[in-house]
């Protein structure tokens, strides 16, 4: 299994920085990587168990994402659990991380093993980087709403 991993510092709570990764199903307000997302029917609305569909920003690939671990104010883990791109298994987690009273360390890692076989292993010096970039932009939306939303409260 391969592991990208991208990292940011946020000018804003711990609570803030939590409420907008809680609302799962609102990926797409936050990340230009994804086009649209919404919560699925019949699942949890936040927490353990809750389901998104994002539709990427390509305009052709979807992933459909699970909760699998969640402590609130620390960290969430989801996995893909059916999408268009080719994965055998990825797991993504956000923790999150105080560094005083309105600045949060936002750590993104994604655990994905590639689906195609032999092929797929041959992608994986092509797809760590760019996970590793895409995961980057994803941060960089969230601590570019996170803050613009601190500022607006203060």
């Amino acid at each position: 299994m391969a592991k990208a991993i991208n990292q940011r510092i946020v000018d804003a709570p711990l609570a803030a920085c939590w409420d907008a990764w809680n609302r799962f199903g609102d990926i797409d307000f936050f990340s230009n990587a994804v086009k649209k997302s919404y919560l699925m029917d019949g699942g949890p609305q936040e927490g353990m168990g809750a389901i998104r569909h994002c539709d990427l920003a390509d305009g052709k690939n979807f992933l459909e994402e699970k909760i699998v671990a969640y402590v609130p104010n620390k960290t969430i883990s989801y996995a893909v659990i059916n999408g268009s791109m080719p994965l055998k298994s990825a797991v993504a987690k956000i923790d999150l991380k105080a560094l005083g009273a309105n600045r949060t360390e936002m750590t993104f890692t994604m655990d994905f093993e590639p689906s195609m076989g032999i092929v797929g292993k041959l992608l994986l010096p092509i797809m760590k980087p760019q996970f590793t970039k895409t995961l980057g932009r994803i941060l960089d939306g969230y601590k570019a709403g996170i803050e613009k939303a601190a500022l607006v409260t203060t």
